[in-house]
Parts: structure tokens; sequence; C-alpha cells
């Protein structure tokens, strides 16, 4: 029942998906907690991270943030991902 941080809101929305039922699997929770984790990234200052690379990286991880939640499973979400070809 946290509030504040996202990840409380990705709790909640597992809550939903599995019925409250933690003990069976549920593959679309494995996507809504990378949703979390790349929240998490995109919102971190790198401090010395200048490089030409780094603006790419953050524009692909943010493709992925944006698309991720169409998927029904983590490993659909990897294999349509460019960002992992």
């Amino acid at each position: 029942m946290g509030q504040g941080d996202y990840q409380f809101e990705i709790y909640r929305l597992m809550r939903k998906e599995n019925g409250n039922n933690w003990s069976e699997y549920h593959p679309h929770s494995n996507v809504l907690w990378l949703h979390y984790l790349c929240s998490k990234l995109l919102s971190m200052k790198y401090r010395g991270l200048r490089r030409r690379g780094t603006k790419d990286v953050r524009e692909e991880l943010t493709r992925f943030y944006d698309n991720i939640l169409e998927c029904s499973s983590a490993t659909e979400a990897l294999q349509n991902c460019a960002m992992f070809h």
C-alpha cells in the first residue's frame, strides 16, 4: 500500500494480474518489473559519462521503456527489442 515510488504502482499492477496469488507464474509481471527497472535507469543522473554512445543508449532504452508494456512476457520483449540484437 506504499505511496510515492513507481515501484508501489508496479506491485499493485502485479497483484491485480495475479489475483494476489504470488506462487503462480504470470509472465507479464516480469514485463512490469522490466518497465520499472527501465524507469529507474532513465531517471538516474550519470556523472562523467559524456560519451557520444551514452545518448544513443539512452534513446534506445527510452524506446524499450515506451514499448515494453505491449509485450506479454519478458522473453517476447527481449526477442523483439532491437537493443538486444
